[in-house]
């Protein structure tokens, strides 16, 4: 919103915490009016008919098993925020399930990823005939970091 100073946003999260950080953080850049903020798990305060061109999300996508192995600074983030179940799939798999009731024609999805999910989401997406494409995009350390779909 601070880059492209168009369009209207809305900003989802479960926990009302970080949506009040993120309340602060857009009127200390200027942002007020221009993001709309609600609590939200997924798309539960999201109306049916609400429609949008981009959907950015970094759902929670560690391994529930990997958690206490994760350095201290990640472990200062609430745990709800990190793990989603067994293979720290099951938020992204909800995510792709959902998105594209919510996106509008043409539109893009892009989330976060484990380094080692790019396959499982690809596996994912190649099943649902909403898809049109998908891109991964790497971190600078050149692992798999965000994936791109393309709806429509």
């Amino acid at each position: 919103a601070s880059e492209l100073k168009i369009g209207e946003y809305v900003a989802l999260d479960i926990s009302p915490d970080a949506i009040a950080v993120a309340k602060q953080n857009a009127e200390r850049f200027g942002l007020n009016g221009q993001i709309e903020f609600r609590e939200s798990d997924l798309f539960s305060a999201v109306r049916p008919d609400e429609k949008f061109d981009l959907i950015l999300s970094n759902p929670p996508y560690i391994a529930e098993h990997e958690y206490a192995t994760l350095p201290p600074e990640v472990l200062a983030d609430p745990k709800i925020s990190l793990t989603s179940g067994g293979e720290g799939m099951d938020a992204i798999k909800e995510l792709v399930k959902i998105a594209p009731s919510y996106l509008a024609p043409g539109g893009r999805i892009m989330f976060e990823i484990g380094y080692d999910q790019a396959e499982k989401v690809a596996a994912l997406t190649n099943s649902d005939s909403r898809y049109s494409s998908i891109s991964i995009l790497k971190d600078l350390a050149n692992l798999d970091r965000v994936v791109i779909l393309a709806c429509g």
